[in-house]
């Protein structure tokens, strides 16, 4: 479909069925959004030889994962001060990369975003939500709570300021999903609306573009 033939700048994020496949229990129908997850597959395949043929001169591709490596490492330590909580850097690199690669092929042609359903950046931001609280218990135990007690506080202000905290703390889930969620509804529908403008000028007002 050209984009001169788009209905809505909102295509780019529907599910488009390609074969129904049902049984009584499940759905094993074929989507763009499963033809979608099969192409990650390259990036998959390439991490893995990657870092199956690593050297001690390293070569391009190798210099290039080192140095996304040590950039994400750095805004780590920015972050986080605690020396214990590097032991979860490999699932923050991670989760970091498949995000970037989410967005990143987005950008195909007849792709799907992803990262445009709400649905996908709650199950990430819920799932370290959730996550974080229960290592968060079974290493400290009920001190875990403190982190809602700020010090050299009024006692007139504590409860009030301890409500915000709670509060603030327990939104932050569906404010970091909202946001990833509204950037690229809102950058993709920007691009489809400035792409089927430039589209129908080329059409009707050649000499304009």
């Amino acid at each position: 479909m050209s984009l001169i033939h788009a209905f809505s700048p909102l295509e780019h994020f529907e599910l488009n069925y390609y074969t129904y496949i049902y049984n009584a229990f499940y759905d094993f129908s074929i989507t763009s959004s499963f033809i979608f997850l099969l192409s990650m597959l390259f990036f998959l395949v390439y991490f893995a030889l990657l870092l199956s043929n690593t050297t001690v001169v390293p070569g391009f591709s190798q210099l290039v994962l080192e140095n996304i490596f040590i950039f994400v490492l750095s805004i780590f330590k920015q972050q986080v001060q605690s020396v214990r909580a590097l032991r979860f850097f490999p699932l923050m690199f991670t989760l970091f990369i498949y995000i970037f690669l989410l967005n990143f092929t987005s950008l195909y042609v007849y792709g799907s975003s992803l990262t445009g359903h709400i649905m996908v950046t709650m199950f990430f931001s819920f799932g370290i939500f959730f996550s974080l609280i229960i290592i968060g218990f079974l290493n400290y135990g009920l001190k875990f709570l403190s982190l809602f007690v700020p010090q050299n506080v009024p006692n007139v202000l504590l409860d009030f300021i301890i409500i915000i905290e709670i509060f603030s703390f327990a939104i932050r889930p569906f404010s970091l999903s909202i946001r990833l969620f509204a950037n690229m509804l809102a950058g993709h529908t920007l691009m489809g609306i400035f792409a089927k403008f430039t589209a129908y000028v080329i059409k009707n007002f050649f000499i304009f573009f």
